[in-house]
């Protein structure tokens, strides 16, 4: 199965789950983010807005703010550019591209290699961190040069083994579901 059709079958994997399940499944996987080594040692956090089918991030940023990290969130441009834009509890946020929420204000950036650490979304991975994305490719080409460490959370519902890779494609250091941290296998 090539990564169309895999995220074809994903997606209406996704919306099978239940409210129930996606909110007890953030609230268990945000406290492991929080309670993370990474995490608690990392000054610069990147952490993307959640979207309603994905993890809530939401007490992940709020956990940043209070321990005065520096936080960014992305935003994407033309031509497939995505960049952080740091953020703060007071930020206001308009629907992107997309329709995925980003900061009004994008006049702080840094790039990847300025960050410690990169909270990544997908539609899917693999426990030895293979990641599905949406298809657009703005992740992999984000964190393409840099080697901070990349935390992918994601429903353990949503977990496949299957996922072909591509050249371009960047394997994440870790993977964070409700029931587990997994960290990727060294090749």
């Amino acid at each position: 199965m090539d990564k169309k059709e895999l995220r074809a079958v994903m997606r209406k994997k996704a919306d099978t789950l239940t409210e129930d399940y996606v909110n007890q499944a953030s609230e268990k996987i945000s406290q492991t983010i929080i309670t993370h080594p990474c995490f608690i040692q990392a000054k610069n956090v990147f952490v993307y807005l959640s979207m309603p089918e994905e993890p809530a991030t939401d007490k992940i940023l709020s956990t940043a703010f209070t321990q005065e990290k520096q936080v960014y969130v992305p935003r994407c441009y033309p031509g497939g550019v995505m960049k952080a834009v740091r953020v703060t509890q007071d930020s206001v946020y308009q629907s992107g591209k997309y329709n995925i929420p980003e900061p009004v204000d994008d006049t702080e950036t840094v790039s990847a290699d300025e960050l410690d650490l990169i909270i990544v979304p997908c539609l899917s991975v693999s426990k030895d961190g293979r990641r599905l994305g949406h298809g657009m490719g703005y992740y992999d080409r984000f964190f393409s040069t840099s080697r901070v460490t990349k935390i992918c959370i994601c429903f353990e519902e949503m977990i496949c083994e299957d996922i072909p890779m591509e050249d371009t494609d960047i394997y994440v250091d870790y993977i964070v579901t409700e029931k587990e941290t997994t960290r990727k296998k060294t090749f």
